[in-house]
């Protein structure tokens, strides 16, 4: 029994190595939501809880078993405990005094991801994002961040999304880090990676691939090795590993980006933290767990990364869950998936159609408002006019008013303050945004790595949208 904690310890970290490599369900998973019982994780990891757990475990079977020691053993329990609580509540209570923040806008379409790449729905899921940025960017934050693969295109290699993208960038002054696929060729072959990149204004911009796949989702495992395994077809995509640990710059604070899996790994942030990262953003697409503990699961993965680390982080899931998590455990806020899994896509063409209807209509409006003006003589006509603007416009603002047309939720004007928030929430709204200020300390102020910040400026944006147009485009 007392060999028990070093045996499942064990098992965990020999679980961690290789390919096929899968921490995700270590047993500290399941104390995430104690956070003073889990604080001690900066020093001796994920292991540590896993250790402490089992052993006490093995307590509570002796004194059910035997008669003996019962008190004292009972006693040296209450006083584990006791310290524990009190240790962690006072190094909790550290991370509560603000030293630097940054408002991060952090996005969360909520589209199917089994739509998304679907060539009929391509147009319309690029719309919402761009909608979307838009909107994040009336917010004024210093940072948008978009999720895993969140166009439906090779982002680097379309030069018309990334110049239109570039375009808002070098306009508004606010960066964006958005999930994307990439393909290059290496060596006279055609290499496909699971990737972030990272727009800067007037800037080149920057990428970091996937170092971490998912074995038998995104690669085949050992196919580096043997190329011919890529051939075997079980729905999975054959990306290659990224290698290099990449710094992004967003004025003096130095952050990483964590795509989806990788956040459960717990020498990848820490990898990022050691190379100089203050922050950690996460970039996920949970929409293929559907309505599973599979999201749940993930999102706590991040808080003991935070922990571990003590650097915050901001997560942006495709469909959630979404949100902000400090230096100590602490879920700041977050969005949960809105999502209908079982939602069909006949559903989803639907909902388009009504989208194009909306559009159709709004042109209408502009007409009627064209002909009621120039109608000076025929007063009757002109009040015939406006009536079927008011008509029509009631109905226009019934389906788009907070977008209850669409299969997500929007959340405008989230700021977080050191534990105090203000939040204005529409409950019947539909797409999730959250601006929010987050709160971490120097964790390496002697780095000072070199960034690469060479390009040149490209486009411009026709015009300014203001939230009303806006809501009016969408």
């Amino acid at each position: 029994l007392l060999s028990l904690p070093f045996f499942i310890v064990s098992l965990e970290w020999l679980r961690s190595f290789g390919h096929l490599g899968f921490p995700w369900l270590n047993l500290a998973l399941t104390q995430s939501h104690y956070l003073s019982l889990i604080q001690m994780i900066e020093i001796t990891g994920s292991y540590g809880v896993t250790f402490w757990l089992t052993a006490v475990n093995g307590i509570f079977y002796i004194l059910l078993t035997q008669k003996q020691g019962v008190k004292q053993l009972s006693l040296a329990m209450a006083v584990f405990f006791l310290s524990l609580i009190l240790a962690g509540s006072a190094r909790m209570r550290q991370f509560d005094a603000e030293s630097k923040s940054v408002k991060v806008a952090v996005i969360q379409p909520n589209i199917d991801p089994n739509e998304k790449w679907d060539r009929a729905s391509q147009g319309k899921t690029i719309s919402i994002m761009d909608s979307l940025h838009l909107v994040a960017i009336d917010l004024q934050p210093d940072l948008v961040l978009w999720p895993e693969a969140a166009l439906p295109v090779y982002l680097r290699l379309n030069s018309q999304h990334r110049k239109r993208i570039q375009a808002i960038v070098d306009q508004s002054k606010i960066p964006l880090l958005t999930g994307t696929v990439d393909r290059k060729k290496v060596d006279g072959e055609r290499h496909y990676f699971n990737a972030s990149m990272y727009f800067t204004p007037n800037n080149a911009q920057s990428f970091y691939n996937k170092i971490h796949l998912v074995p038998f989702a995104e690669y085949i495992p050992i196919s580096e090795y043997f190329p011919s395994l890529r051939k075997l077809n079980f729905g999975q995509g054959n990306f290659t590993h990224g290698s290099d640990f990449t710094l992004f710059q967003l004025d003096s604070t130095f952050f990483s980006n964590i795509i989806c899996y990788e956040s459960s790994m717990p020498n990848i942030a820490r990898a990022f933290v050691k190379s100089g990262a203050q922050l950690l953003t996460i970039e996920a697409n949970d929409g293929y767990l559907g309505n599973t503990t599979g999201p749940y699961q993930h999102f706590e993965l991040a808080r003991l990364r935070a922990i571990e680390n003590r650097v915050p982080i901001v997560r942006s899931a495709n469909t959630g869950i979404s949100g902000l998590i400090l230096p100590n455990g602490l879920v700041e806020e977050k969005i949960k998936s809105k999502l209908n899994p079982k939602m069909t896509s006949k559903q989803f063409k639907g909902i388009l159609q009504q989208i194009e209807e909306i559009s159709k209509n709004m042109s209408k409006i502009g007409g009627y408002a064209s002909l009621s003006y120039s109608s000076d003589t025929q007063s009757d006509e002109a009040t015939s006019l406006m009536t079927k603007m008011s008509k029509l416009g009631s109905e226009i603002s019934n389906k788009i008013l907070f977008f209850d047309l669409f299969p997500a939720k929007i959340i405008f004007g989230f700021k977080i303050i050191p534990f105090k928030s203000t939040l204005f929430n529409n409950s019947s709204s539909k797409h999730f945004l959250i601006t929010s200020e987050v709160l971490f300390k120097q964790s390496c102020a002697e780095c000072s790595p070199s960034i690469n910040t060479s390009g040149s400026t490209i486009g411009t944006i026709p015009h300014s949208w203001t939230k009303a147009e806006y809501l009016a485009s969408a």
